[in-house]
């Protein structure tokens, strides 16, 4: 699941310059949520 989520993030952040912040974003929220998943 989180390998889907960071494949996505990856294609997203390369295929457009424009999204750089939405990609910025998404990465700190995706690390939080391995954060969390890790501490289970």
């Amino acid at each position: 699941m989180i390998d889907v989520l960071v494949g996505i993030l990856v294609a997203t952040c390369q295929g457009e310059a424009s999204v750089s912040l939405f990609c910025f974003e998404l990465k700190r929220q995706l690390q939080q949520l391995v954060d969390q998943v890790s501490k289970l």
